[in-house]
């Protein structure tokens, strides 16, 4: 299932919708992946001029996801500066 609802091109605006209404659209390693390719292909295109992120469900994003977060808890610390970096990429995007 892909976190990414769609990434729709509306005149030069991407319109972006995150889709985990489930867990509020909180951000997963999964979500944080599929988010910045699509920002990544979005800067690559001269036709996007804006992103409008939009979200699916009664929250815009609960923040990180709680069950993720304990999982890396458990992770080594190379692990914890991987998630780190990612996360890091997606917001600097």
């Amino acid at each position: 299932m892909t976190h990414v609802l769609e990434s729709v091109l509306q005149g030069r605006v991407l319109r972006v919708t995150l889709n985990r209404p489930e867990k509020r659209n909180a951000l997963s390693s999964e979500l944080c992946l599929e988010l910045t390719r699509v920002l990544d292909q979005a800067a690559a295109e001269s036709s996007v001029g804006a992103i409008l992120l939009c979200a699916n469900g009664p929250a815009f994003c609960a923040g990180m996801d709680l069950d993720e977060l304990q999982l890396i808890a458990k992770q080594s610390q190379q692990k914890h500066l991987e998630d780190a970096r990612r996360i890091t990429k997606m917001f600097y995007r």
